[in-house]
């Protein structure tokens, strides 16, 4: 048994993939991604956080949900590893598929994750390499005294 997950090491926040529609829920849809079937993921995608601003009422929402058992184009949005199962986030919205934007998680800036764009992704465990990481983000650069 390994000691930590790895597969999904390979799945980066801006990513595109293909997605298949297992299931809906009230919140959206629980999915899966093609290649990763037996990785162990926890993969959805959030229909109230992505649509309910761009829709009038509930039921304009529920006919934005992809059928089941369909084969959808996604972005990755986010990927949690703290715990099994690795949750990943994923966005079907049109604009993210172009360019997925993101607010940095150290100073809020937005910033672009897709290939090409202006970001870094990566994560840190030990919460002394975040800390120390979050002040060099913040500080422009310069080591904090």
């Amino acid at each position: 048994m390994e000691r930590f997950e790895t597969e999904s090491l390979a799945l980066m926040p801006g990513q595109k993939v293909q997605a298949t529609v297992l299931s809906h829920h009230p919140w959206g849809v629980v999915v899966e991604i093609v290649g990763y079937e037996n990785a162990g993921l926890s993969a959805s995608i959030d229909m109230i956080q992505q649509f309910s601003r761009t829709t009038s009422d509930h039921d304009e929402l529920l006919a934005l949900f992809p059928p089941v058992g369909s084969q959808i184009d996604a972005v990755i949005e986010q990927i949690h590893r703290w715990h099994p199962p690795v949750s990943v986030r994923l966005s079907i919205r049109p604009a993210d598929l172009e360019s997925l934007a993101w607010n940095c998680d150290f100073c809020g800036e937005r910033i672009t994750l897709s290939p090409g764009g202006d970001a870094l992704v990566f994560r840190v465990r030990n919460s002394v390499q975040m800390c120390r990481v979050a002040w060099w983000h913040v500080l422009g650069g310069r080591r904090p005294s």
